[in-house]
C-alpha cells in the first residue's frame, strides 16, 4: 500500500510539473486597436504549404480591392466558404484600416450545373466578373482541392483546403502573410 501511495504521489507531481501548452489563437499588433481572433491555434496555421509568400504579402500591400471567388456547386464546401469569408473580412479590411488603407472586397460564385452561371454576394446572376486586380480563388475538398495550401499565379491566390479544418488553417496562414507574420516570433502581442 505504501508503495502505490509513493507512485501516486510521483505521478501527480510528475503530471504537475509538465507544462502544456495552449492554443495561440488571439494577436495583437502594435497601433492597431483591434485583437485579432483566429479559429485555430496559430502555430498549427504558420506550418500550413504557402508558395510565394513575400509576393503574397506585397500584393495585399499594394492592392486595395480584392476579388473571392469559388466554385458555389457544393452545399458543404458552400459553408466552409462561409466561414473563410467571415474570417477574412473580419481581420484584413481592419488591419489595413488601423494602417489608413481602405480596402473593398467583392465576392463572385458561380455554379456549372447546365452551363456556368456567375453570382454575386447577394446571390444574383450575373454575367462573367471580369476579376481585374487580386483575386483570392477558394477550392475546398468538393470543389477541386488537391492539397492544402497557398499559391499565387500572376494575381491569383489560390487558397485550397481538402477538410474543413484544413481550408480555415489555409485562410488563417493566409491572413497571417497579410500581417507579414511568418513564425511566432514575428508576432508581438499574444495571448492564449
Amino acid at each position: 500500500m505504501r508503495h502505490v501511495f509513493f507512485a501516486l504521489i510521483a505521478v501527480v507531481l510528475v503530471a504537475g510539473c509538465v507544462q502544456q501548452d495552449l492554443p495561440i489563437t488571439e494577436i495583437t499588433i502594435p497601433g492597431h486597436t483591434q485583437i485579432y481572433t483566429f479559429n485555430n491555434d496559430i502555430r498549427q496555421s504558420i506550418l500550413v504549404k504557402a508558395e510565394s509568400e513575400p509576393e503574397i504579402f506585397t500584393l495585399f500591400q499594394n492592392e486595395r480591392h480584392l476579388n473571392i471567388v469559388f466554385n458555389g456547386t457544393d452545399e458543404l464546401d458552400n459553408g466552409m466558404f462561409r466561414i473563410v469569408l467571415i474570417d477574412i473580412n473580419a481581420k484584413i479590411p481592419f488591419y489595413f484600416a488601423s494602417q489608413g488603407k481602405g480596402t473593398t472586397i467583392d465576392v463572385y460564385y458561380f455554379i456549372s450545373d447546365n452551363g456556368t452561371q456567375w453570382y454575386n454576394f447577394r446571390s444574383e446572376p450575373i454575367p462573367e466578373p471580369a476579376l481585374k486586380g487580386l483575386t483570392l480563388w477558394l477550392k475546398g475538398p468538393a470543389t477541386g482541392a488537391t492539397e492544402t495550401s497557398i499559391t499565387l499565379q500572376d494575381k491569383t491566390v489560390l487558397l485550397q483546403g481538402t477538410s474543413q479544418k484544413n481550408l480555415s488553417l489555409a485562410a488563417d496562414k493566409l491572413v497571417l502573410i497579410v500581417f507579414d507574420i511568418n513564425s511566432i516570433s514575428d508576432i508581438k502581442g499574444v495571448s492564449s
